[in-house]
């Protein structure tokens, strides 16, 4: 009986201990799917930042690329466009420019004209294109628009504006190519214009930028050459009276002789001094003589045609160059002039001017004797009575 009760016993215990063991490994096993399952999200995790980076890394790339091209692009770039001279040139320049580097079909350049856009140059375009695009109104169309918010703008762009604006842009002239993007040409908040590209072939991705450095480098070389003009506009002007100066008159009289002689043409220069100017300013003053000189330099270049060149020729005398004018003619515009000064009434008085006419070939074929046959008629007309006019090949005329 003692000996079933321990048999009893030890079965017992070693089923215990089984079942033990049994709910020990489970729990383990348990442990270990936890631990894969650990494992495996880890595993995902770094999977998942690994393909984060290499898509970061090509679009890095993509853009290392993007900024290598803008960077080949910027020194040649900046080189030839601040390297023109003239408005008409940095046009031709930009469009040129454009349309090589997006292979374009149309590439446009307008500038700013009081408040609207003028068509200044372009590629691509048929004439009645460039009829059509020959002036545009602010904000109408998609270069006008364009200027209005003075910011580049792409054809999607323009997609995303509101639906009212979209409509206003699908209202321009039929015919007219839709344009993949618009750059305009802003310096302090200054308008100059708006170049635009259409029918584009390469560097789509670089479309916005790229435009941008052209629109950005455009404007400078445009300042340059309107500071430039300035300058050279200062420098060759009398500070006093705004006409030019006896500096312009010199260059510009050697020049319009050598053309006279190359075409066989006649080309006249006048010469008139202030009769007793001396005494007028003595009385009244040098100011009330300085506002004698403004309104004589005025009076004088009024009824002149755009290519004459009236000039304060020092102190008190001016002068003025007449191209393609007989020694006739000539008399006959210095002889108005004389007659409209004389009318005029200034401050305190009157004053009267006396002239010298001479013609180039037949009183002289150089400047400077030219000059001396202009100065020895002006010198007659003082000696015969002033305020009159005296042509160095003909009788004084009163």
């Amino acid at each position: 009986m003692t000996e079933l009760i321990v048999g009893a016993l030890l079965t017992l215990s070693l089923l215990i201990v089984g079942i033990v063991l049994f709910f020990t490994r489970t729990a383990k096993t348990r442990q270990h799917e936890q631990t894969l399952i650990q494992l495996q999200r880890r595993l995902d995790h770094q999977v998942r930042m690994s393909q984060d980076q290499q898509t970061s890394l090509s679009e890095i790339s993509s853009e290392i690329k993007r900024l290598m091209t803008l960077l080949l692009t910027f020194p040649d770039l900046a080189k030839e466009l601040s390297s023109t001279l003239s408005m008409k040139e940095l046009g031709e320049t930009m469009v040129k420019t454009a349309q090589h580097l997006f292979d374009a079909q149309t590439t446009v350049f307008l500038g700013m004209e009081d408040n609207h856009l003028q068509l200044k140059d372009h590629r691509g375009l048929s004439p009645d294109q460039a009829q059509q695009l020959q002036k545009i109104p602010i904000g109408q169309g998609q270069i006008g628009w364009v200027a209005k918010k003075q910011v580049v703008m792409t054809a999607q762009d323009l997609q995303e504006e509101s639906g009212l604006i979209r409509n206003q842009l699908q209202q321009q002239s039929p015919g007219i190519p839709a344009m993949d993007v618009c750059a305009p040409l802003i310096h302090r908040d200054q308008l100059y214009g708006v170049l635009a590209v259409a029918g584009i072939a390469q560097k789509k991705d670089l479309l916005k930028p790229l435009m941008m450095v052209i629109a950005n480098l455009g404007v400078v070389a445009m300042e340059n050459i309107l500071l430039i003009a300035e300058i050279q506009k200062q420098s060759d002007q009398d500070s006093l009276t705004g006409l030019y100066n006896n500096t312009f008159f010199y260059k510009y009289l050697d020049r319009e002789i050598q053309k006279a002689s190359r075409y066989k043409r006649q080309v006249s220069i006048v010469i008139f001094d202030l009769d007793d100017f001396k005494r007028y300013n003595d009385r009244y003053g040098h100011r009330e003589g300085d506002q004698i000189l403004r309104m004589v330099g005025e009076l004088i270049k009024k009824d002149l045609r755009t290519v004459d060149i009236p000039c304060r020729y020092g102190g008190e005398e001016f002068a003025m160059i007449l191209p393609e004018t007989t020694a006739e003619q000539a008399v006959f515009v210095a002889d108005r002039a004389r007659q409209v000064i004389g009318a005029h009434r200034f401050s305190f008085a009157t004053m009267t001017v006396s002239g010298g006419v001479a013609t180039c070939p037949q009183d002289a074929t150089t400047a400077g004797d030219l000059l001396k046959a202009a100065e020895q008629a002006l010198e007659q007309a003082k000696q015969s009575g002033r305020n009159r006019v005296v042509a160095s090949s003909h009788s004084p005329k009163a």
